[in-house]
């Protein structure tokens, strides 16, 4: 008898929620194992440290705090202390810290403590097992806030931490400067996978990584002497050039100034003065015809009958791209209706998670070019853009072109550097274009012509603001 009441009153529990469920259908939702839910967090960079006479004694202070700590059996056990390493490990974290802090932003760390650390992004091995041993200190101490997340299967950070209102006031009565760490590379080598690996010590290779890092000494010492603020905030000016598989791919110029959105660059202030951003009109297509001995003029997107920006975009990815067939099926899917409309979601949801790392584009997206038209043919724009550029159009689809036309720009952009850094006129590189005082534009503009008529032996191209 029990158990018939205790089945009717199942079935009628059944009933009235099969009732409500009528009335408000349940809807479906997934969630993103990769959500993170720092609001504005920035990656932490191993090659940070602090410097400051008073910053020794706060980080000499701290690291004998945390040695009493562990000693007295509130943390895990250890077998033995190693001052210097835990010494570069919390000057680089505050050093991140207080960066974040001048931006209102948080920190990415991940707390697994086989994190493999490679040569450009941690050039001083600093164990991932002791920035975790840190941060819990810290967390425990009242100077940081910490939100841990899962792990998960990404391989990909999903913690965070902030300085506290105590940490900051002791980071500002030490006078705290950012620096780079001793030994940071500024030039990286990367594979095929995109992982940095050694760069040969064959006395060519090293002739050429001599020539090839000059510029960018220079430039790092000469703004060194320099401040680049964004309302108000200090932005690091430290840069490196990086190539791809070898000394002959690639190369561009890069610096923490390289992650700011457009917008933001815009707002740069050089020594407290606005700036300019100075840009290579179409660049890699004046290139490919000063390769064969050509002089371009006009725009090189510009095709009668058809919409510039449609061809701007292809354009761009053309140059780029070493499989003609792959362009033209990514072209023609691009303005398949359905498949526009599946891109328009992903973008809305990558919108709403911009902060995340490795946020993959779906495989069926992979390729996706912004701004076809519908139902437009990949090689209707192939033949067009061919027959426009008819003189140099067997370059299209050929080996690595993306990236020789990127050595040839970055060696263009060095040119222009070392010609800014002996007149000492502060400027940043953002790919093929340089970031001035607004009182310099006349000069680089100049500097930057120059650079192009000599590394392209005697062609000219126009320089705008962007």
């Amino acid at each position: 008898m029990a158990n018939t009441k205790a089945s009717n009153n199942l079935s009628a529990g059944s009933e009235g929620l099969s009732a409500e469920r009528q009335l408000k259908p349940f809807k479906p939702f997934e969630l993103d194992r990769k959500a993170k839910l720092a609001p504005n967090p920035r990656t932490l960079k191993e090659v940070y440290k602090c410097n400051s006479r008073a910053e020794n004694l706060l980080v000499a202070g701290l690291t004998e705090k945390l040695k009493e700590h562990l000693k007295s059996g509130d943390a895990p056990a250890m077998t033995r202390f190693r001052t210097r390493e835990h010494t570069q490990a919390i000057s680089m974290l505050l050093a991140n810290l207080f960066y974040a802090h001048k931006h209102d932003a948080q920190v990415l760390i991940s707390r697994r403590t086989e994190h493999s650390a490679d040569r450009e992004r941690n050039p001083l091995k600093i164990s991932n097992k002791i920035i975790v041993r840190w941060c819990d200190y810290m967390a425990a101490a009242g100077l940081i806030r910490m939100s841990i997340g899962l792990d998960n299967q990404y391989n990909a950070v999903s913690s965070w931490i902030e300085a506290s209102p105590a940490l900051i006031t002791m980071l500002e009565q030490a006078r705290v400067t950012i620096e780079i760490c001793k030994g940071a590379p500024v030039l990286v080598l990367r594979d095929a996978n995109k992982k940095a690996r050694a760069i040969p010590k064959t006395r060519q290779v090293q002739q050429a990584y001599k020539r090839l890092k000059a510029s960018v000494d220079a430039l790092n010492q000469m703004m060194a002497t320099h401040s680049l603020t964004l309302s108000g905030a200090p932005v690091l000016t430290f840069t490196r050039r990086i190539f791809n598989e070898a000394l002959q791919y690639g190369g561009r110029f890069y610096g923490d100034f390289s992650t700011f959105p457009s917008a933001d660059r815009a707002k740069f202030w050089i020594d407290a003065e606005p700036t300019v951003e100075l840009d290579y009109k179409s660049i890699h297509f004046y290139l490919l015809y000063a390769w064969e001995g050509l002089q371009f003029a006009g725009d090189a997107y510009s095709i009668p009958g058809h919409p510039r920006s449609v061809f701007k975009a292809a354009g761009l990815r053309l140059l780029n791209s070493e499989n003609l067939s792959a362009f033209k099926r990514n072209v023609t899917r691009s303005g398949i209706p359905k498949v526009k409309l599946a891109y328009e979601k992903w973008q809305a949801r990558y919108a709403a998670y911009h902060h995340l790392e490795h946020f993959e584009k779906p495989k069926s997206l992979k390729g996706f070019i912004e701004g076809m038209p519908d139902n437009i043919q990949g090689e209707d724009v192939y033949q067009a853009i061919a027959e426009r550029h008819a003189p140099v159009a067997h370059h299209f689809g050929s080996q690595k072109i993306g990236l020789r036309l990127q050595f040839t720009d970055s060696q263009i952009m060095a040119n222009a550097i070392l010609k800014a850094a002996g007149r000492n006129i502060p400027v940043v590189p953002i790919h093929d274009s340089l970031i001035c005082r607004l009182r310099d534009k006349a000069e680089v503009e100049l500097i930057m012509r120059q650079a192009y008529q000599e590394e392209t032996h005697g062609f000219s191209i126009p320089v705008e603001c962007k």
